[in-house]
């Protein structure tokens, strides 16, 4: 038998972090994993998406003319990027494996499954530990009544499948991972139409900046249809609320995903479940076990692999009585093209929660360094309470994933607009939006036609 001051089951981005934090703080660590490390994040989402995303933005940057410079002709070959992609994937993979080794943490591989409140069996071994933490994560919801054999497909199977450029694919879902997927697909050749039964796609973003993202598909040819459900699916064809039919190759299903609990056997250790699967965790992550906790998707948070990996710092924080992070604010970035990160609430939630507000807004196109890049397709957005605390923030353009971290700083830390706005920004810089979207809220952006005083 294995014994373990700590044992995590799961080793994606919450799980191996943590394992590592862990034993640098003096803790004993077993660390279990069904497949390999990484998770979903690493080996069938984030990496390999934003991997394929980045020949998607580099093939349609070869279809746009540059001042002075046009490519005549190119080919794209679909299987060499998918192989780059894995090249990647098994890169980090194999880091991620020698961190967890040489950290000193006692690694298996196999499927955990509790057999009593302190101990699991992996394979035939038995592990007996004095707390545990569950990050198994989540995986794709593939609806019964949406399934039809060898035509609908999951997210997975589009990131590990070249060959399915140049056909012509329904999306259902119009969120984060159905928009991402149709700019990799169309950008290889694919015809594509996405369906969301909701008003618009994006919708948990700010409007503003959805648009931005909502043109530049459709102006890649990406048909959009929305305030639309699908009726039926057959194979080859899918008819939608409006009486449409759509012929397609395949139907990709990009509803979201659900807690990750299969096998797991948690009962058996007195772990309580939700009605969607989810482990049922109180605000410092415990489950109805006192010695077992739970973090990330599995629990039905937030489905962000950094938020998990700052959950699952502040456990090992608690446990250890070490400095915990700040895991109230947390940035969100969807990677299409353009980007859009956003942190805090949105202008809408501010205007329906009858916060006072005010808000600063810059344009990419006012900004020497995006027109020297040739990326004035963009908006940088501001929302600041009546005291002038920055409360949310929003960027839909070049490089959005790295501007909006100022604005996390600033909520995290309780900051005020003029505070950020009282610093020297580089020049020339997309970082000199962050300054001019400050200044905009009282009506002193220097770059901006028409300013206003508040």
């Amino acid at each position: 038998m294995t014994q373990s001051d700590l044992l995590i089951i799961g080793g994606g981005p919450a799980g191996y972090v943590g394992a590592i934090r862990a034993s640098q703080l003096g803790l004993k660590v077993c660390l279990v994993e069904e497949k390999k490390l990484g998770g979903t994040c690493l080996n069938i989402g984030c990496i390999p998406t934003k991997s394929l995303l980045s020949s998607a933005s580099y093939i349609y940057g070869l279809k746009t003319p540059k001042a002075g410079v046009t490519v005549s002709s190119y080919s794209v070959d679909t299987k060499a990027i998918y192989s780059f992609k894995d090249g990647v994937v098994n890169k980090l993979t194999s880091g991620v494996e020698n961190l967890v080794k040489t950290h000193g943490v006692d690694l298996k591989i196999g499927k955990a499954k509790f057999i009593s409140n302190n101990q699991i069996s992996v394979g035939e071994e038995i592990i007996e530990f004095k707390k545990a933490i569950i990050a198994t994560g989540s995986k794709s919801i593939m609806p019964k009544s949406l399934y039809v054999d060898g035509f609908t497909v999951d997210s997975t199977f589009i990131l590990e499948h070249p060959e399915m450029s140049g056909k012509n694919v329904l999306i259902i879902g119009g969120g984060v991972i159905g928009c991402e997927l149709a700019f990799i697909l169309n950008s290889f050749g694919s015809t594509v139409t996405i369906v969301e039964k909701l008003k618009a796609i994006l919708p948990t973003e700010d409007k503003d900046c959805v648009r931005y993202v909502e043109n530049s598909l459709k102006n890649k040819g990406v048909k959009i249809l929305t305030d639309i459900s699908v009726e039926k699916i057959e194979k080859g064809t899918v008819l939608l609320s409006n009486s449409e039919s759509i012929n397609v190759d395949y139907c990709v299903i990009a509803v979201g995903r659900m807690p990750n609990t299969d096998g797991l056997e948690q009962i058996k250790a007195g772990v309580n479940t939700g009605e969607r699967k989810e482990i049922l965790v109180d605000k410092n992550f415990k489950t109805s076990n006192p010695n077992i906790f739970a973090v990330g998707d599995v629990t039905g948070s937030i489905q962000l692999a950094h938020y998990a990996s700052a959950c699952m710092c502040k456990i090992i924080a608690n446990l250890t009585g070490s400095l915990a992070p700040n895991i109230d604010v947390v940035p969100r970035v969807t990677y299409s093209i353009p980007e859009i990160a956003s942190v805090g609430i949105t202008e809408t939630q501010a205007k329906a929660e009858g916060i006072e507000h005010k808000v600063g807004r810059f344009s990419y196109a006012a900004s020497g360094k995006a027109m020297a890049m040739e990326e004035t397709e963009g908006l940088v957005k501001v929302i600041v309470d009546k005291e002038d605390k920055v409360i949310g923030a929003a960027v839909v353009g070049a490089d959005a994933d790295n501007l909006i971290v100022p604005f996390t700083i600033a909520i995290a830390l309780g900051l005020k607009s003029s505070q950020l706005a009282s610093v020297i920004y580089p020049h020339p810089t997309l970082s000199e939006m962050i300054l001019e979207v400050c200044e905009d809220v009282h009506g002193k952006a220097i770059h901006k036609a028409g300013r206003r005083r508040n």
